[in-house]
């Protein structure tokens, strides 16, 4: 990465090695004693953490340049083909594809929903003890799809959601080992057809866009053949997939993954799944709205209470502008 004085200049000021190097959305580092001027810009800085060099902390001037300044130098910095888990290698390969809809790699076991227990976590993990509970975290939300939910015993949902969301929540290292799961776990096979389908490209920017109008139309591929995929064997019954869409509608309302190309992927995943049509695909366009929220509004530190998870669960929130409103009468001389 070159960095010049003036646009016309032919000698860098300085460079800097982006192999390796992390990027990332910083909150802003300024000098300025203004208040304002730091709440006017806190949302447009980029901080590039080399491994062998101090940071270095580009300022944006649109957001639109922070996107495509973050996704680029995300793409630079992909610290290798063989560097992380074999996750994180398929889900870099497809951002250094930009996400190409025809790639043969969307179609890779690993990245789609596994009836298998897992033996090893998705995402890297500091410690032993962490990649033990990524691998219980993922059975339980394998224990939480094969179960169709029922009235009658719906607290066994309830009580798993609310375990999975609050381990995740007290340890953060797991929050993105939940959404990467659960993004699996939602991934659908497909028949592979004879020929080739023509699909618009991608475009990058709109994968980073948190201001996009709820109701703009989706970006990206086409949606898969519905017979293709309700007839493919290595499929789960179709109330399993509903699920492991309301669990994850309750998770990116809590919390988004800290690294950018699992919260690229996890949009990416959001905006090829959105459909109006299908009942999944309506779970998945609640999730890009909610995901839009917790990026712009943060997270949150406690885990939904029951009435939250059963809005979710009883209900599909698409249909409901507040699909957790709770009624209240105040008092006014009488109840």
């Amino acid at each position: 990465f070159l960095y010049f004085k003036t646009p016309s200049d032919s000698s860098p000021v300085g460079q800097i090695n982006m192999r390796d190097a992390r990027v990332e959305q910083v909150d802003h580092v300024s000098d300025s004693d203004s208040e304002d001027r730091d709440a006017e810009t806190s949302q447009l800085t980029i901080g590039i953490f080399p491994t062998h060099q101090g940071p270095t902390y580009l300022l944006m001037p649109t957001k639109q340049d922070k996107d495509s300044w973050l996704y680029h130098l995300t793409v630079v910095s992909g610290a290798g083909s063989n560097a992380g888990t074999q996750y994180e290698q398929l889900v870099q390969k497809l951002m250094e594809s930009e996400g190409d809809p025809n790639c043969v790699l969307w179609r890779h076991p690993h990245l789609l929903h596994s009836k298998e227990t897992a033996n090893t976590p998705l995402t890297t993990l500091s410690s032993e003890v962490l990649q033990s509970e990524a691998v219980k975290l993922f059975k339980s939300c394998q224990l939480f799809t094969s179960v169709a939910v029922e009235s009658a015993g719906i607290d066994y949902h309830v009580v798993l959601a609310q375990n999975a969301l609050q381990q995740s929540l007290d340890q953060w290292e797991l929050q993105a080992e939940l959404l990467c799961a659960l993004v699996k776990q939602t991934s659908r096979h497909t028949h592979q057809k004879i020929g080739v389908q023509v699909f618009s490209k991608l475009r990058h920017r709109s994968l980073f866009a948190c201001d996009a109008a709820a109701g703009s139309p989706t970006v990206g591929a086409a949606p898969p053949n519905p017979t293709l995929l309700d007839h493919c064997k290595s499929n789960p019954p179709a109330f399993v997939f509903v699920q492991g869409w309301q669990l994850l509608a309750l998770a990116v309302s809590l919390f988004v993954p800290r690294n950018n190309k699992l919260l690229w992927y996890l949009k990416l995943h959001l905006q090829r799944n959105a459909d109006s049509k299908t009942e999944c695909g309506k779970y998945a366009a609640y999730c890009e709205r909610a995901l839009e929220r917790t990026i712009q509004n943060g997270g949150r530190e406690v885990k939904p209470s029951r009435m939250e998870v059963l809005s979710i669960l009883l209900k599909n929130p698409y249909h409901h502008s507040l699909p957790h409103l709770i009624c209240s009468i105040q008092k006014v001389n009488r109840y």
